[in-house]
């Protein structure tokens, strides 16, 4: 049966954009969306080998503050293969951006870095 794994849009280690934030991030929506899509490809460069059936989703949720993303690895629990490389994710998943997650983020005009990975 289909199911699937919900994950942040940021490494562990990461500060990500904040849909409650105080300081507004006028920023959130593309901010998040950049995250989410620089996450999903690190993801799959730290687990290449990603098995047939398995895909990766940026995912729109909805709050009371507003809509934010996620990122959902969607699988089929009946398939081992599957499961064993969601699980291997979710268990080895990333602490901080990889350099060519960093690259895509600061073309795409990521604001929450402010020089931190320059």
């Amino acid at each position: 049966m289909k199911d699937y794994l919900e994950f942040e849009s940021c490494p562990i280690d990461e500060n990500c954009a904040q849909l409650l934030s105080n300081d507004g991030n006028p920023n959130f929506h593309k901010d998040n969306l950049l995250e989410c899509a620089a996450m999903a490809n690190q993801l799959r460069r730290k687990f290449p080998n990603i098995p047939k059936g398995v895909t990766f989703k940026i995912n729109n949720n909805q709050h009371d503050a507003g809509e934010y993303r996620d990122i959902h690895i969607i699988f089929d629990d009946e398939v081992d293969e599957q499961c064993s490389y969601v699980y291997e994710v979710d268990a080895n998943y990333p602490f901080e951006w990889d350099d060519e997650a960093i690259t895509e983020l600061t073309i795409g005009g990521y604001s929450l870095f402010n020089g931190i990975h320059q």
